[in-house]
């Protein structure tokens, strides 16, 4: 700007307009991306948070079960209440339900909802599950001696 003038140039304003053309794009993008990230690390704590849970639920359960069967991606055990429990896969969710003598399996309790690729494994010896659930690199790996082993 010339002293003496109280505005911009022509040139001044038109390259001002342009940076500003410029810069505006680039500040969405980097805020897109910004929230992208966000979002994608809430659901990541979001899953690891079910899968604490889970692992919590059956760590107080299994140990002291006994009756262990399996199936592909099933388990059958009687908890130390003499209930008897199944964990299974079912459209992509680990659901446990409860056995009652009069109408057979009952409840749906969904304990891991978003399940990618599973391995579940039980017997009287142990009870092997690994899962890896949608949004999380690591998979969740749970063994766990039952009562009986522990009693040898």
């Amino acid at each position: 700007m010339k002293e003496g003038n109280q505005g911009f140039t022509y040139l001044e304003f038109v390259l001002s307009i342009g940076l500003t053309t410029l810069l505006i794009p680039i500040l969405f993008m980097l805020l897109f991306i910004f929230c992208k990230e966000a979002q994608q690390e809430s659901i990541t704590q979001r899953q690891q948070m079910q899968g604490d849970r889970f692992r919590m639920q059956i760590q107080q359960e299994i140990p002291f079960g006994s009756l262990f069967s399996s199936a592909r991606n099933e388990c059958q055990f009687m908890n130390d209440q003499g209930i008897f429990v199944r964990y299974m896969l079912k459209k992509d969710q680990l659901i446990r339900q409860v056995y009652q003598n009069s109408s057979g399996w009952r409840g749906h309790m969904v304990m891991l909802p978003t399940i990618q690729k599973l391995s579940l494994r039980c017997d009287d010896q142990e009870f092997r599950l690994k899962v890896t659930l949608v949004g999380l690199k690591e998979p969740l790996s749970i063994l766990l001696q039952t009562d009986s082993k522990r009693d040898d």
